[in-house]
């Protein structure tokens, strides 16, 4: 039943009987909640329902992908909630002119983006330089006026993002840790942004033994697409059990 979960998830095999009335019980799922560094919701944004796990009625869906909001960011990009009747408050933090400038000139990667060569153009300088050159005499020859590169209203739309997310295949992949959301222009590397060699070394510390790693593949360098719609999402698996053999 979408939207709900049950309190069984299973019926067992009933043998030949005249009657026999068996009662499944469904709860409405909860839902997530977008709000403010001040714990109050953000208003017009959408709350969507967790849905209901297709293998088991009793839970939710696990990396449950966060929904966008226009002019905020959140530092997380997917939750596995723990009460499939409970509803989940996520931070979302208003977004800085100056740090979306950043994202879009590509701080970690500037000197190899199309962005940060605009940059070093004239037409890019300071509006007090420009003031200056405008100042010049009157039998000197007129200053063009600069074309300054247009910025779009919504400059995070032309950079993709990406996430690591690193999961607990033993407690139905709920999640460890994550990298953060990842930002880059087309075809820029992603390795050259993150490694998850840190944060691999404490969860193995913690007993854990990768199962399976989609992001660190041998002689693949990860890079962002050209998909605006999609966050392109990562998955690294653990787990403590003995029987896991790793693969990294």
């Amino acid at each position: 039943m979408p939207g709900y979960h049950a309190d069984k998830k299973m019926i067992n095999g009933i043998k030949s009987v005249d009657s026999i009335e068996k009662t499944v019980n469904y709860a409405p799922n909860g839902r997530i909640i977008p709000v403010d560094p001040d714990n109050k919701e953000l208003k017009d944004v959408k709350q969507p329902i967790y849905k209901t796990s297709a293998t088991d009625a009793t839970q939710v869906e696990s990396g449950i992908l966060l929904p966008k909001v226009k002019g905020y960011n959140c530092d997380l990009v997917t939750i596995t909630p723990e009460d499939p009747g409970k509803d989940t408050k996520v931070t979302y933090k208003p977004i800085k002119k100056d740090d979306v400038l950043v994202i879009k000139v590509g701080k970690n990667k500037a000197t190899d983006t199309e962005a940060a060569k605009a940059l070093e153009k004239p037409a890019e300088e300071a509006p007090a330089k420009i003031a200056e050159e405008k100042q010049e005499p009157a039998a000197a020859k007129p200053v063009e006026e600069p074309k300054v590169a247009e910025i779009s209203e919504n400059p995070e739309a032309e950079t993709q993002e990406a996430v690591i997310n690193f999961i607990n295949l033993d407690q139905n992949g709920k999640q460890l840790t994550s990298s953060g959301v990842l930002r880059g222009m087309p075809g820029e590397s992603i390795n050259d942004l993150y490694s998850s060699e840190i944060p691999l070394k404490v969860i193995k510390k913690a007993g854990y033994k990768v199962v399976f790693n989609n992001f660190d593949i041998p002689g693949v360098t990860q890079r962002f697409s050209n998909n605006k719609v999609m966050i392109q999402i990562f998955t690294i698996g653990l787990s403590k059990k003995d029987s896991t053999e790793g693969n990294n």
